[in-house]
């Protein structure tokens, strides 16, 4: 059976065990901006609020905070694939090794990529194309095949030969004298 807490109570409970789990992502963030600082001087860990109003920061996420001389910091939001949050962790050091344009095996990986897709577009035109050229053809195949107006339950591109014709000619007439 479980105490009932009056709610004061239980929202202290409850900020307690939030100031508790915060701490220790703190803890976990400082560790993380050391291995960031390590990788560029300028990269930083920085927390934004939820009353961040810049459209470049999202609120309540940590951010990868590049200073750059000159001019406006840079950030970046942690966040997965699809968008999801994701806190500080040893993925941020892959991302940024993964982006790491100066790196000539990133440079060409990327360009490896985009090679790759090239040739895959350039299949699918060809493929797009083929399938065209095909339906065409069956469509001047069947439009040859039908001569008039019987539709597709009869062929009418068949010759026979002219002894044969002459033969199923005289059938014709013959049944056409029997019906009247």
């Amino acid at each position: 059976m479980d105490l009932l807490l009056p709610p004061a109570a239980e929202a202290e409970l409850i900020n307690h065990e939030i100031a508790e789990q915060a701490d220790e992502h703190m803890a976990e963030a400082v560790e993380w901006a050391g291995e960031l600082k390590r990788i560029d001087p300028n990269l930083d860990l920085v927390w934004v609020g939820d009353a961040a109003d810049d459209p470049e920061l999202e609120p309540g996420r940590w951010h990868i905070r590049k200073r750059i001389p000159g001019t406006v910091d840079a950030y970046i939001p942690l966040v997965g694939k699809g968008g999801s949050y994701r806190p500080p962790g040893a993925w941020m050091l892959e991302w940024l090794t993964a982006n790491d344009l100066w790196n000539p095996n990133v440079h060409r990986d990327k360009e490896e990529a985009k090679r790759k897709l090239g040739q895959a577009r350039e299949r699918a035109r060809k493929l797009r194309a083929e399938q065209r050229q095909d339906h065409m053809a069956e469509a001047v195949r069947a439009a040859r095949r039908i001569r008039d107006d019987r539709g597709m339950n009869e062929r009418s591109d068949l010759k026979l030969p002219a002894s044969i014709a002459a033969d199923r000619r005289e059938e014709k007439r013959k049944e056409g004298i029997k019906a009247k």
